[in-house]
């Protein structure tokens, strides 16, 4: 995958380089909150997962480094990072328990429409 700059023009995974704003880091770790919480909203998994590749190896410059609210938020963005990477091996286990779960609820309606298809109605 190629991360370049959505300025650039250039082909491939467009990133915001958005400064990183306390705000930017209250709503990763919210987004992460929500997955660790036990969210099943298929919209918060792709989220947290975004917001945390967004924000790796990014520094913040000096001046906002200096920042209280910066720096609480940044504390605060960490702590619940540590809570995720933690809980990674939870979380793949709990996705892989579903994609089987619905896999099983595929392969039975298929089952199910194709016994229907060679035996007509049921009643």
């Amino acid at each position: 995958m190629q991360r370049t700059d959505a300025s650039a023009g250039e082909e491939g995974l467009t990133t915001s380089q958005e400064p990183i704003t306390p705000e930017v880091l209250r709503s990763a770790t919210a987004a992460i909150q929500r997955v660790l919480d036990g969210s099943t909203c298929l919209e918060d998994w792709p989220s947290a997962f975004s917001q945390v590749f967004n924000l790796s190896g990014r520094a913040l410059n000096s001046k906002a480094a200096s920042d209280t609210a910066m720096i609480d938020a940044r504390r605060e963005y960490h702590e619940t990072l540590r809570k995720w990477y933690q809980q990674l091996p939870r979380l793949q286990g709990w996705l892989m328990a579903e994609r089987n779960r619905l896999e099983s609820r595929l392969a039975h309606g298929t089952g199910l429409r194709e016994w229907l298809g060679l035996h007509g109605q049921t009643r």
